[in-house]
């Protein structure tokens, strides 16, 4: 008899859903979309403005982001708070962390701000001068808006950013280490500038981008800020900016339902922390403007006796309702006045997995309306090369047309992501990042903050582990070469290496540890890394995968995930298990083979995802 192993609960009340205030006309654009939706959180930022003009937890640049949305807006119900704000702004520190490039940028995007007001708001406050690409592009921008020096220093800046900051199409987040978030980020600010070479830049950087959207469903999947709504705002706009419609409908539709399920646009789009049990109810029922076309693997009937937002099977936490091709702006924001703040928001909070230290959610919520108002500020464009008009496309190719400084492998069965180099732990995958052609996510993104308190500790990391002496591996070094990944990583006295081969339907993966030649059995140099034991009991694999991915076991050597026709298969009995270990869009649940290591130090085993082909 099969056995279900984390089943979803039966027994949730039906909602019903509350009355809207229209419903979206057939024809609206992506522009139209995103005004409203500019809207709502610009209202949702007059609401929450503390007296004193600032917000009420603690933010580096929310302030000037809301003061050029709101004035952007050009409503009359907003001038109280623009002025409150102007003040805020002008009263703010001069401390060390001072965003001076974020907010001069967003000031000179303020259509109300004069000049004198920029300079009193800006005077005496330095430039953080960030090693950071996105950082000094701002500066670069703010610096193009001077007179002639500040433009000849704005020049060399950007021959010192492409060198150093440019691989390919891809911008880099740091040298040697790529993130899809601020590659976005980087696009979306280039297409600000005032020289050519730069907004060319820019374009071909979005190229990169509808490439990731078309094949993964996603924007933001992979390095530091992964599933962060800065990242997915950055690139819908972008996007739009190049005419590639399609894929920023994707981002749109994600935006969308975020917002409306939660009452305002969580930091991270994907996750959802701290008790799982209680993801929120929907407050609406969508209607869809792209069918999500029906699975070949579900029974006949299953998905018609469903609400037409929800899916059969949710690879993602937040929100409840999120169905990658199915938009809601048809619907109302849920009357959540009373809604609470994360209390000591950060990443060693578990109720914000995806959080690093610098994260602010009124800094983010600022500046998606500032950035969606924008969007709906571009006129309507085509690209000379357009997407093709269903997405995700399934890709003929398994490798990535562009030039990037990650890997990128997609069959027409899944889309898998994983970047090999990198200076943090964040920035590298001991597991690809795995989505289905429904946008479905398969394997999460992992990692995290470490120069901080975080959750994404060594235990919060997919490698094997011995779990007896509570030990977990570390990443060493990988290669990539003719569809293989070969890792090597080390965990208490062993060494150990990973092996991945993407097939077209299918991926491999096969650990195996072998006694550390370094480190003699039962004589270990000192008590930080004890030595090896021939019966130790070894964790291997300890894949992560989203808390609510249901599966069944019919043999203990498989699991089956009907909803999305894949199949895991194991050389030894398969474990899932629920775990309080976090990706990067919360809590997973664990799966890993365990045995004891052999008398001569090895252990070894592998196991294959597997995608069954349609009857």
């Amino acid at each position: 008899m099969p056995v279900f192993i984390n089943p979803p609960d039966s027994d949730k009340k039906t909602m019903t859903a509350p009355p809207t205030l229209e419903t979206r006309a057939a024809d609206q654009t992506p522009q139209s979309r995103a005004h409203r939706l500019a809207k709502l959180i610009a209202d949702i930022l007059c609401a929450q403005q503390s007296p004193d003009g600032n917000f009420p937890q603690h933010s580096f640049y929310a302030t000037a982001f809301a003061v050029a949305l709101w004035q952007g807006l050009e409503c009359n119900k907003y001038q109280a708070a623009i002025t409150a704000a102007i003040d805020a702004l002008q009263n703010q520190a001069n401390t060390p962390d001072y965003h001076r490039e974020f907010i001069e940028f967003a000031l000179y995007q303020a259509p109300g701000i004069s000049q004198n007001m920029r300079k009193r708001i800006l005077a005496g406050k330095r430039y953080r001068n960030a090693r950071v690409a996105n950082w000094l592009i701002l500066r670069m921008l703010c610096l193009e808006k001077g007179n002639r020096p500040s433009r000849l220093v704005a020049r060399v800046m950007w021959r010192m950013i492409s060198r150093h900051f440019r691989d390919g199409a891809a911008f880099m987040d740091r040298k040697g280490s790529f993130s899809a978030q601020y590659h976005a980020f980087c696009a979306t600010l280039l297409s600000f500038s005032t020289r050519p070479v730069c907004r060319e830049a820019g374009r071909m950087a979005t190229g990169l981008i509808t490439e990731l959207v078309a094949t993964t469903g996603h924007a933001n999947l992979i390095g530091r800020g992964a599933g962060q709504s800065f990242g997915t705002v950055s690139a819908l706009y972008a996007l739009l900016n190049a005419g590639e419609n399609t894929c920023a409908t994707i981002l749109l539709d994600q935006i969308e339902q975020s917002l409306i399920a939660n009452g305002t646009l969580p930091l991270n789009l994907l996750a959802k922390g701290g008790g799982h049990s209680s993801a929120p109810s929907a407050p609406f029922f969508a209607q869809s403007q792209t069918p999500m076309p029906a699975s070949p693997f579900a029974n006949p009937g299953a998905d018609t006796a469903l609400p037409a937002n929800v899916m059969p099977l949710r690879a993602h936490s937040i929100p409840a309702t999120y169905h990658p091709f199915k938009p809601s702006s048809d619907a109302t924001l849920a009357d959540k006045a009373d809604r609470p703040f994360a209390h000591n928001p950060g990443p060693d909070n578990p109720e914000t997995p995806g959080w690093y230290s610098y994260n602010r959610e009124f800094d983010y919520l600022a500046f998606a309306g500032f950035f969606l108002l924008r969007a709906a500020q571009l006129p309507l464009t085509t690209p000379e090369n357009p997407s093709p008009p269903t997405a995700p496309a399934k890709p003929q190719n398994r490798k990535s047309k562009l030039v990037s400084p990650f890997h990128h492998c997609s069959t027409a069965h899944y889309s898998a992501l994983f970047n090999l180099s990198g200076r943090a732990p964040y920035d590298v995958t001991p597991m690809p990042v795995v989505t289905s052609p429904g946008g479905h996510i398969i394997l999460p993104a992992c990692g995290g903050e470490q120069d901080f308190a975080s959750l994404y500790g060594a235990a919060s990391v997919p490698l094997p582990c011995c779990p007896l002496r509570n030990q977990f591996a570390r990443y060493d070094t990988a290669t990539y070469q003719d569809d293989t990944i070969l890792m090597h990583f080390h965990v208490g006295g062993y060494i150990g290496t990973r092996r991945i081969v993407f097939f077209p339907d299918a991926i491999e993966f096969t650990d195996r540890v072998d006694i550390n030649p370094d480190i003699a059995i039962n004589d270990s140099p000192d008590t930080t890394t004890p030595a090896a034991q021939t019966d130790d009991i070894i964790r291997l694999f300890r894949l992560f995968l989203p808390h609510d991915l249901h599966a069944t076991q019919h043999h203990p050597n498989r699991l089956s995930f009907p909803h999305i026709g894949l199949e895991i298969t194991g050389s030894s009995p398969l474990h899932l298990t629920p775990s309080k270990h976090f990706s990067a869009f919360g809590l997973a649940q664990t799966l890993f083979c365990q045995k004891t290591a052999l008398e001569d130090g090895t252990c070894q085993a592998s196991l294959k995802l597997h995608w069954l082909a349609k009857n």
